[in-house]
């Protein structure tokens, strides 16, 4: 396992205020990591924002390229206003993917890459111990995967 200092990169010009595990409001140094907790302490994931002016706001991205070639599915899980997003993207590229996610405003609850693109059952993707919503762009208007016709499905494992 990598730690997330060692995972990722993080950038904000300014200090910048969050939650800490107690629930009290702290103000984190610039050009570091805020994981933001509720009032009771409950965590709520790494917080992105995008500042109060051009330029002053979060900035996180992977340290180093995913080195897994080949296709894959991106799990990002972020809150925002007060409800959970799970998506599964496929990619091929995870790298650019994982950032394109972080780059997101919201508290980021998960970000990971799977092998191969999961197999989507009736629009959604089990990874993980819980269901991930496929990106839009793989779904049509009643939620189901997309396919090519004749039972087969676009995007095959």
């Amino acid at each position: 396992m990598v730690g997330l200092g060692e995972a990722f990169t993080f950038a904000r010009p300014i200090a910048a205020q969050h939650r800490n595990a107690s629930g009290i409001r702290v103000t984190a140094p610039a050009g570091s990591p805020r994981f933001d907790h509720d009032e009771s302490g409950v965590p709520l994931g790494l917080l992105v924002e995008l500042g109060p002016a051009l330029g002053q706001g979060d900035r996180v991205r992977l340290a180093a390229p995913v080195t897994q070639p080949g296709p894959m599915t991106v799990l990002h899980a972020v809150l925002r206003g007060g409800a959970v997003d799970r998506r599964a993207i496929y990619t091929r590229d995870a790298s650019a993917t994982i950032d394109r996610c972080l780059a997101q405003t919201g508290r980021h609850q998960v970000i990971a890459a799977l092998p191969g693109f999961v197999q989507p059952r009736e629009g959604r993707v089990r990874a993980k111990g819980e269901w991930w919503r496929l990106a839009s762009v793989l779904v049509d208007g009643a939620g189901a995967a997309i396919g090519v016709g004749g039972g087969r499905a676009l995007i095959e494992g």
